[in-house]
């Protein structure tokens, strides 16, 4: 499987990136490049896209040309973010998952 995890330089996420490479997925993370989100043992398996996240035109420019199983998005927080990302992932991912520390929700299908 390939996986996207945008943000995921803390918390959940660091964790998420680690579980998710150790189990074989091919994994890619997308941040601003303030912090590398990966256990220093698998980094050099990982791609990195640096990227503005809250940038819409940087977030599709940086994702062009890209598909994945599914996105995990770690830094979403308001409705107008997360419309941008169903709008730039779509045909891009089969699932794209939302998860916050303040709000988790279900992997919904990008249209």
């Amino acid at each position: 499987m390939k996986a996207l995890v945008i943000g995921g330089n803390r918390y959940f996420g660091l964790r998420l990136v680690g579980l998710l490479e150790s189990g074989g997925h091919e994994v890619t993370v997308l941040n601003r490049g303030s912090k590398f989100a990966a256990p220093p043992s698998v980094r050099s398996r990982i791609e990195r896209i640096l990227c503005d996240r809250t940038d819409r035109g940087s977030l599709a420019k940086a994702v062009d040309g890209r598909r994945w199983n599914v996105v995990f998005d770690q830094v979403c927080f308001d409705a107008r973010t997360a419309r941008e990302a169903c709008e730039i992932f779509s045909g891009k991912t089969e699932r794209y998952v939302f998860t916050s520390s303040q709000a988790v929700s279900a992997a919904l299908p990008c249209l």
